[in-house]
């Protein structure tokens, strides 16, 4: 199928976690992300959707394929946390850098790994590994988009942040007076 961008506008709230939650279960509840409703080993039964979210994670076809949605972004990492499948991290300008030299490490030895790989599943899991959603910091939203309190009309100028597979930003979008006003997630996820 390939990776599937998404993008989410959510009202501002200071704790990304609680935001992150929240649009996790208005997308799970509104069935909008990617369910494959035919059995691969059996074309003739259709599969039902799960009730939850945690049944939703122990269907082998979404933990190999993931969601194509925020849905595949589980938790946000504490400043100085390693980024893991499905994780959510705020950095500072310093550890953004950090934090991408360390991935581009981590993708190094997981590709190496991944042509060893006996199972596909195993190569699409190392892929997954290295997944997480950075908050963007006032110094590349003024990089890239010339003002350090972004609103929705730099959101074209801040999408590039966001650029790999299994790799997405978050970044607070202010009101015409400067203040907090929404959250905008973004990124690319599924195989």
């Amino acid at each position: 199928m390939g990776a599937s961008g998404w993008e989410y506008h959510v009202p501002y709230q200071e704790d990304l976690g609680a935001a992150l939650d929240a649009l996790r279960q208005e997308v799970f509840e509104a069935q909008d992300y990617y369910w494959d409703l035919w059995d691969e080993d059996d074309a003739d039964e259709a599969r039902t959707r799960p009730s939850t979210i945690h049944q939703l994670w122990e269907d082998q076809q979404v933990q190999e394929e993931g969601t194509h949605s925020i849905l595949d972004m589980q938790r946000i990492l504490r400043p100085g946390k390693d980024p893991d499948y499905g994780t959510v991290q705020a950095v500072q300008a310093v550890q953004a850098v950090q934090a991408v030299q360390a991935v581009q490490a981590v993708q190094a030895v997981q590709a190496v790994q991944a042509v060893h790989a006996v199972h596909a599943v195993q190569a699409v899991q190392a892929v997954h590994a290295v997944q997480a959603v950075q908050a963007v910091h006032a110094v590349e939203a003024y990089r890239t988009a010339g003002t350090d309190r972004p609103t929705r009309a730099h959101v074209q100028a801040i999408q590039p942040l966001a650029h790999r597979r299994w790799f997405g930003r978050c970044a607070v979008l202010h009101d015409a007076h400067g203040r907090p006003e929404e959250i905008y997630f973004w990124g690319f996820s599924g195989d």
